[in-house]
């Protein structure tokens, strides 16, 4: 977890100084809040017909269908760059992985710092399910994830399935 650990303390040390700054703008993390809208949306076969972000004035998703409330909270709990990263390193040869972990530090660092920005109260995606089911649902949901995360850069590339398995068997009865 070393190279992790760096990367993920250097972007939050970055946040800090440079990107919590309104000055910075958000286009960015609103590109990818809205992608992530947009990757459950197609998961749960809800074809996309827009996506916008902006730099200042955040952003927006449109799709066809009724949608469900997975579609409108994934953001806030589903850390798409982080993911899409461990996909890239399962593919990996094994002694190339080390050096990337860094960067999924620097991933994993991004999705909570703009989740944490993210949520608050004028945030329409938190308004639309309601804030007691956001409250109960989106911490469990994001440790749920960076123990995924946590796991597959402590063990072997595919200890994140038995920590998935683990994690079923210990919670169901």
């Amino acid at each position: 977890l070393i190279w992790f650990s760096i990367g993920l303390a250097g972007y939050l040390t970055a946040w800090q100084i440079l990107f919590k700054r309104q000055l910075s703008g958000s286009f960015l993390s609103t590109l990818v809040h809205e992608f992530t809208h947009a990757l459950v949306a197609l998961a749960t076969f809800h074809p996309i017909t827009n996506i916008d972000a902006t730099w200042h004035d955040g952003g927006e998703m449109s799709y066809r269908g009724k949608g469900n409330w997975v579609i409108t909270i994934a953001p806030y709990f589903f850390p798409t760059a982080s993911l899409s990263l461990v996909i890239i390193m399962i593919l990996m040869p094994g002694w190339l992985v080390v050096w990337v972990e860094g960067l999924l530090g620097v991933t994993v660092a991004f999705h909570l710092t703009t989740t944490w920005t993210e949520t608050h109260s004028g945030q329409r995606d938190l308004q639309e399910v309601g804030f007691p089911f956001a409250f109960i649902f989106l911490p469990a949901a994001n440790v749920i994830w960076y123990g995924l995360i946590i796991e597959f850069c402590w063990g072997q590339r595919l200890s994140i399935f038995s920590f998935a398995w683990r994690l079923i068997e210990n919670t169901s009865s």
